[in-house]
């Protein structure tokens, strides 16, 4: 006869293994699924944000090369840019899953790409850079079709430069301009409600990259070592520091920090992060990445991850937020994915 005492053992054990097991995956599905764009390998690895295991791998069609993720909550949905066949690849999100559910055409050269950084919004659109064919294109995500095509400045253009990175706030886009031959860099706002007209223009340092989230200040964080923060819309200067090859930025859901990488200084100081909306520099210890080239930076949904690509083979970093919003220096986790990892994004549950 089994021991009455080890069989209520063994039931508690097994209550607590279920409790145990509802709680992790109801935190992961709080936490969202991570998706990381491959360039090498032409895939979308799909992570999970805590345990930083890969889930699924998708494989972009007709030899694909994904550049930037990018999800609309409004429709379920992610848009992937695709450099290789000049086009947006559009997948259905189901629960963990992606299913391929067509694209949209657009110029040669697609480089980075956006979604419309507003939570809730009613009316998504797709910003996508296509350096090539020196324009930006803006998609309508509930039609699928295109509400502008931006050509590169007259005066930009003429002295070879290209659109690069881009962001939106909603009825603003702002798109960033690499000129070699002037030795500059330039964010342009373009106003919907006004047929993609360019409403302001700011110049700063060498190869600059933006970022916004809903009502927060624009982040342009210039690789020529600035980092600026505007007034979004008119593009007036709030705050600016200098800051070693300033790259990659995010903007926390609450619009009140920015985390900006820094690509160039071999994983030192790797993360730089910022309040808003003064612009001034968080008092953090100083990150070091154990692997160089911190690129491309998101944070989990509940902002207490800092997931972090680096263009390597397949090496990823992530680390913890602390409750002050700065970077916890000594819980860097690496973690895989396909061949060589540049966009990322955090989508919902």
């Amino acid at each position: 006869m089994e021991n009455y005492d080890d069989m209520k053992g063994m039931h508690g054990l097994a209550i607590f293994l279920v409790v145990h097991l509802a709680s992790v995956l109801a935190s992961s599905s709080l936490q969202g699924t991570l998706v990381i764009a491959n360039r090498g390998s032409g895939t979308l690895s799909v992570v999970d944000p805590i345990t930083l295991a890969n889930i699924t791998e998708v494989t972009l069609p007709d030899h694909g090369m994904p550049m930037y993720v990018n999800s609309v909550p409004a429709t379920g949905e992610v848009w992937v840019g695709d450099r290789n066949n000049s086009r947006m690849v559009i997948y259905k999100i189901d629960g963990t899953e992606l299913v391929y559910d067509g694209y949209v055409p657009v110029e040669a050269g697609v480089f980075h790409s956006i979604t419309t950084q507003v939570p809730k919004t009613r009316n998504p659109a797709v910003w996508v850079t296509c350096d090539t064919a020196k324009v930006t294109v803006v998609i309508d995500v509930l039609s699928r079709g295109r509400i502008c095509t931006i050509p590169t400045p007259k005066r930009i253009r003429n002295s070879y430069g290209f659109p690069h990175d881009v962001t939106s706030n909603g009825r603003f886009g702002y798109v960033t301009y690499l000129n070699s031959s002037l030795n500059k860099g330039f964010v342009l706002a373009y106003d919907l409600q006004y047929r993609c007209h360019a409403r302001a223009k700011y110049a700063t340092a060498v190869d600059p990259h933006v970022g916004i989230w809903g009502r927060s200040r624009l982040v342009v964080a210039a690789q020529g070592g600035v980092v600026s923060v505007l007034q979004p819309g008119i593009l007036t200067l709030r705050n600016r520091n200098r800051q070693p090859s300033p790259h990659g930025v995010t903007i926390t859901r609450d619009g009140k920090l920015a985390y900006v990488t820094n690509i160039m200084n071999g994983g030192m100081m790797a993360v730089v992060v910022y309040q808003l909306p003064s612009g001034r520099l968080l008092e953090c210890p100083m990150v070091m990445t154990s692997i160089g080239g911190p690129h491309n930076v998101d944070t989990s949904l509940d902002e207490r991850r800092l997931f972090i690509t680096h263009s390597m083979p397949s090496v990823n970093t992530a680390f913890e937020i602390g409750d002050d919003g700065c970077v916890e220096p000594n819980s860097e986790v690496q973690f895989f994915s396909g061949s060589v990892p540049f966009g990322l994004d955090v989508i919902l549950p």
